[in-house]
């Protein structure tokens, strides 16, 4: 999906028959409009009966939704194994968004979420949000989430989250906080010992204007696209565990799932998959774009 396509206009939501796994489906109705479309599908066995069972299921699902106006609600059952199998069917029907919790398990036997979450977005060429879930049925509510907030490491390919980002905001009436991390072990490991590089503090200080530079730019294309955004610069040894430190449960997190920018910028598949097991907020990765 190229940044000027529709994020959400038919997104696809894997259940798996626990009642956790029904607990994305309040943040994909939260991105629909008229027109759109919310597939809910079950990944199951070859067996007739199996696929029966999951069909029966997704329709007493599908009965108790509350869609908005002009929104259709579909349901469809695969065969083979859960990732792959949510994979090829987003492709095939032209998803153009997955809504998956990263935990829950229903009875013996059947897919836990954690682990098919992670073989999703790693595969996935559209959007993944991931939903975290604490307990049983403990799990963020998007109608208590507060803002958007885009980690940036300073690197074009960081940059293509953004457009996301505005249009989720959008979606769900929220102000963006854009976070330029600075990853501070990372700025010395292309460092010659024998030169004697400069001080971090001085490196830090050299990179500050153009830094600030590029964050006014972002959020005035932002307040050109109707969105309420501010900015903040923050560092420390370990990206992952920065971003951590900002976010809470009221946040909804839009970064690029895997990729490196270059010297100076951190390893974007590590700290993705660090964010989405802490389940300290709900995270939508965004496929990287070629540059």
């Amino acid at each position: 999906m190229s940044n000027s396509e529709s994020l959400a206009h038919r997104v696809l939501v894997p259940i798996d028959r626990s009642e956790s796994s029904e607990r994305a489906i309040p943040f994909a109705l939260a991105l629909l409009s008229a027109g759109d479309s919310l597939v809910l599908l079950h990944a199951g066995s070859e067996r007739d009966t199996e696929t029966d069972v999951g069909l029966a299921h997704l329709g007493d699902v599908a009965s108790r939704i509350d869609a908005p106006e002009g929104v259709t609600i579909q349901v469809a059952v695969v065969n083979g194994k859960p990732a792959e199998a949510i994979h090829d069917f987003q492709v095939e029907t032209g998803a153009t968004a997955v809504v998956m919790t990263t935990s829950g398990r229903g009875a013996a036997g059947r897919l836990r979420f954690g682990s098919v979450a992670d073989q999703v977005f790693r595969s996935s060429a559209v959007p993944v949000i991931l939903v975290p879930l604490h307990g049983h049925l403990e799990g963020p509510s998007v109608h208590a989430l507060e803002r958007v907030v885009v980690p940036l490491d300073g690197s074009e390919r960081a940059d293509h989250a953004l457009p996301l980002a505005a249009q989720v905001a959008k979606r769900l009436g929220l102000p963006i906080t854009v976070l330029n991390v600075m990853e501070i072990s990372d700025l010395t490991k292309f460092d010659d010992p024998a030169q004697r590089p400069s001080p971090i503090e001085a490196i830090i200080a050299n990179d500050d204007a153009a830094v600030r530079e590029r964050l006014e730019a972002a959020i005035a294309d932002l307040d050109v696209q109707g969105v309420s955004a501010s900015w903040k610069i923050v560092s420390g040894n370990w990206a992952a565990q920065v971003i951590e430190d900002e976010i809470g449960q009221h946040d909804f997190v839009v970064m690029v799932s895997h990729g490196r920018g270059g010297v100076r910028r951190w390893l974007f598949g590590s700290v993705a998959e660090r964010l989405v097991h802490s389940g300290r907020s709900v995270v939508m990765l965004a496929p990287p774009v070629a540059e």
